[in-house]
């Protein structure tokens, strides 16, 4: 699970820590390490409504846009059979507002 949190101060040694716009992202850890594994999420608006449509960036760490989707019609979007590594999400990309996270697949 993703959560969030503002910046203060930050005295972290672990790697899931990200630093952005002053706020602290935890990354969330998935896989096994095996490889072929997801990252699937639900969108929702601000009533807890599914949002259909939307799209979904997937950059790894170093900026390389790798994949895309579209969010279904129950707000679903799926990145499947993805390698260890780091990876970027970004929900409605510039859109002036965006929503990104970050994932690590082990």
């Amino acid at each position: 699970m993703l959560s969030m949190a503002t910046l203060l101060m930050v005295s972290c040694s672990k790697e899931e820590v990200t630093i952005i716009e002053e706020e602290i992202l935890f990354v969330q850890k998935t896989g096994d390490g095996e490889g072929g594994d997801d990252i699937h999420e639900t969108i929702l608006d601000d009533n807890g409504n599914p949002e259909c449509g939307i799209t979904v960036q997937l950059d790894l760490s170093n900026g390389q846009n790798i994949d895309s989707d579209i969010s279904d019609s129950n707000g679903d979007y799926l990145f499947d059979n993805l390698s260890p590594g780091d990876y970027k999400v970004t929900e409605n990309p510039n859109s002036g507002n965006e929503n990104i996270y970050y994932r690590r697949i082990y």
